[in-house]
């Protein structure tokens, strides 16, 4: 049985990704630009997929499948940035891109996943769902190495300019 508090890792995720998505206001701080109510959304969307349109105990791909493409999205938007504003440490040894990277390949592999177990292609191919598990296993460990090497790549002494450069 799945738990009823499964829908946080994707706000964690989401806020992760989104760190570069602020805007200076006025005083000079950075203000996150509109994006709380991706939070409400995405809480919404599971409360409707779970309690009015299905079960909680039920498998509901649509949330995972949906979360997962909004990872991708802003991990690519997030890597755009890290290029664009490239300092002079490469692309391989920036931890920022590194973990970007990681979650474009583990939930591009998700969505292709939980799609295929959407459609019902787990109860008519078994064999083909087990071969597809057996891959995201190597999937799942590839994008853990690259987290840890991401944290290898950290910076020495972590301050708020590390992600939030002022410009």
């Amino acid at each position: 049985h799945r738990s009823p508090g499964f829908w946080k890792f994707p706000w964690l995720a989401t806020n992760l990704c989104r760190s570069r998505l602020a805007r200076k206001n006025r005083a000079g701080g950075y203000r996150r630009c509109g994006l709380p109510s991706l939070d409400a959304l995405l809480l919404a969307a599971w409360l409707v997929e779970s309690f009015v349109y299905s079960s909680i105990y039920a498998f509901n791909p649509i949330f995972i499948i949906s979360y997962s493409f909004l990872l991708v999205l802003l991990s690519v938007q997030a890597i755009n940035q890290v290029i664009l504003k490239q300092s002079t440490i490469p692309l391989h040894k920036t931890a920022k891109f590194i973990i970007c990277v990681a979650m474009v390949l583990y939930f591009i592999y998700n969505i292709f996943v939980f799609t295929l177990q959407g459609k019902g292609i787990s109860k008519t191919n078994t064999e083909l769902m087990s071969q597809v598990f057996g891959i995201k296993v190597y999937v799942n460990a590839f994008s853990n190495l690259l987290y840890g090497l991401a944290v290898y790549y950290l910076p020495g002494k972590l301050s708020s300019a590390h992600f939030f450069p002022k410009n």
